[in-house]
């Protein structure tokens, strides 16, 4: 074998050359880590979607005409109290009639602003449940789609806080100091997405509920 060798010092170099580039891929290759698979990321618009969505416009509605009612009624106790108010200015401020009169105003004062508060703060916690239930259908619609379309992350799109209305100033810094996302292309926002399968899926529930 040895005199093989040396009658063929080309075939050696060729042998050395090919384990030098052997070892030196199996070291390249122990050196390397698989890369992570690409992460499917979209975005979807909230105020794009209260303003889309069936099911937040019926209830919106419902909610305006709560509010017309409490405005309604409140205008109404008030107009009861400035009525009282008229009666006590003609009544001599000295007698009987006149505490009587004086009394029941004050009352009435003291009831409507229990009154007023009480509803203020009921109207308050029936549109915070209200946007709280369209959260969480939300949530539920943009996972299908997720699942269904294959996105890994959905992030809620607050990039479009990013044109600043100067004539309000304080609610337009408040926007800039929450945002999180500064740019998101048309590509990745899914949001007609969920709009649509909400609104389909809300109109296939409606459509059992009747018959």
């Amino acid at each position: 074998m040895n005199i093989n060798f040396r009658r063929n010092p080309l075939g050696i170099l060729l042998i050395l050359a090919l384990c030098a580039t052997s070892f030196a891929a199996l070291r390249a290759r122990s050196g390397e880590r698989p890369k992570a698979p690409a992460t499917a990321i979209a975005v979807i618009d909230w105020l794009n979607m209260t303003d889309k969505l069936d099911a937040w416009t019926t209830v919106r509605v419902e909610l305006k005409d709560k509010e017309d009612a409490y405005k309604k009624a409140s205008d109404e106790k008030r107009a009861q109290i400035t009525a009282k108010g008229d009666e006590l200015k003609i009544l001599p401020k000295e007698g009987p009639a006149f505490d009587q009169a004086n009394q029941e105003i004050q009352s009435q004062i003291a009831q409507f602003k229990t009154w007023s508060k009480l509803e203020e703060e009921r109207l308050v916690k029936m549109e915070l449940r209200e946007q709280l239930t369209l959260y969480q259908k939300i949530n539920d619609a943009v996972k299908a789609i997720a699942e269904r379309d294959g996105w890994d992350i959905v992030l809620w799109n607050d990039s479009g806080s990013k044109d600043i209305d100067f004539a309000h100033l304080e609610e337009s810094a408040q926007l800039i100091s929450t945002r999180h996302i500064f740019y998101a292309a048309d590509a990745v926002d899914i949001t007609e997405t969920v709009i649509q399968y909400m609104n389909n899926n809300d109109a296939a529930v409606s459509a059992e509920d009747g018959n």
